[in-house]
């Protein structure tokens, strides 16, 4: 099955959150961090005004306003 339009994928937190003094480590974002890059997400979501919206995973789901946002 190949996509038919254009998609543009995007995490719900767009950076590498580390451990402190550790750049190369992974660490899951914080409830805190996520909030803080909504304002980007939602300012895409205004301006590219896609069709729809896929949310995959819970993060992804708090992130565009799904049950228990």
């Amino acid at each position: 099955m190949a996509v038919q339009q254009p998609i543009f994928p995007l995490e719900c937190f767009p950076l590498h959150p580390h451990e402190p003094g550790s750049p190369m480590s992974n660490r899951r974002h914080t409830r805190a961090e996520r909030q803080a890059c909504r304002p980007l997400l939602m300012w895409l979501l205004e301006n590219l005004r896609p069709r729809s919206v896929l949310a995959i995973g819970r993060d992804a789901q708090l992130c565009v306003g799904g049950p228990s946002s």
